[in-house]
Formats: C-alpha cells, sequence, structure tokens
C-alpha cells in the first residue's frame, strides 16, 4: 500500500525496505464526511480519490496526534503497532506546497510588479512636491527675518 499523500514515496510492498521504513504505519481515511474531506485537501491530490481505498502514513503526523495508550506506557511496552489516531488529527507534516498554475503565478509577478512600479512613481511626486514646499518655507523665514531687521 502506498501513501496518498502527493509526492510522497512511502510503500509498504517496495522490497528491501530500510528499518525505518519498516516503522511507518499507514491510516485509513476517517469515516466523517468532513474530516474525510480535509484529509484529502491535505494530500493535495487533483484526481478523484476513493477515501475507501487510500492511505495516510505515519510520517505525515504529529506525536500529539496520537492516543496515549497508558497501560503500555505504565508497563513499559513499546508495541508500535497499537498506535491509533485521535478522532480530530490530520495530516500535518511533510506535505506538499499548494500547487498554483503558471498563469496564477505570472498575475502575482504582475501584480507585485505593478505594485512597486506604482510605489516608485508615487515617491518620485512626493519628493517632488516636498523640495518646492521646504524652499518656500525657507524664503518666508528669510523674508520675515528681513522684515523684522529693517
Amino acid at each position: 500500500m502506498r501513501c496518498a499523500v502527493f509526492g510522497c514515496n512511502s510503500d509498504n510492498e517496495k522490497k528491501n525496505r530500510s528499518e525505518e521504513e519498516k516503522k511507518i504505519r499507514f491510516y485509513t481515511f476517517p469515516k466523517d464526511k468532513k474530516q474525510s474531506d480535509l484529509w484529502k485537501i491535505k494530500c493535495c491530490r487533483k484526481d478523484n480519490l476513493n477515501a475507501a481505498t487510500l492511505r495516510v502514513c505515519s510520517r505525515h503526523f504529529t506525536p500529539e496526534d496520537y492516543k496515549r495508550n497508558l497501560q503500555h506506557e505504565l508497563l513499559g511496552y513499546s508495541n508500535k503497532k497499537t498506535l491509533l489516531l485521535k478522532n480530530d488529527a490530520f495530516p500535518s507534516l511533510f506535505l506538499p506546497k499548494q500547487k498554483t498554475t503558471d498563469s496564477e503565478e505570472q498575475e502575482e509577478r504582475t501584480k507585485r510588479l505593478q505594485k512597486r512600479i506604482n510605489k516608485s512613481v508615487v515617491n518620485e511626486i512626493l519628493e517632488g512636491i516636498r523640495e518646492p514646499l521646504e524652499e518656500d518655507v525657507l524664503d518666508e523665514h528669510t523674508s520675515a527675518n528681513i522684515q523684522r531687521a529693517l
């Protein structure tokens, strides 16, 4: 069985698996529709997903996503096969970034470029306005001081 997360290579049927790969567990999608839909979104897959047959590997869950087994903890057992996910757990580690299309990416770049151009134009305009104002203020102060001195 393979992990449903896009780009994940976890596969328990692969020959010559390392010891680390042998520790990986696979979890079925939740029966709850909303939770199952969230898992589908986290998998970043565009094809139609049949949640009844898909699995997500343990690499995508945090330690806090698992239920504690106090009996095993107190007795010192370390049976990893009994690790159960909490009802509200969802894949959150090592997930692919949401893919964007080339046109969306180009559109974002164009918007950022336009923003930079607009900002530089505004700065040029403000600098042009500031300079005469400073000169006008100096001229008014100078003429006022000259009139007082007379």
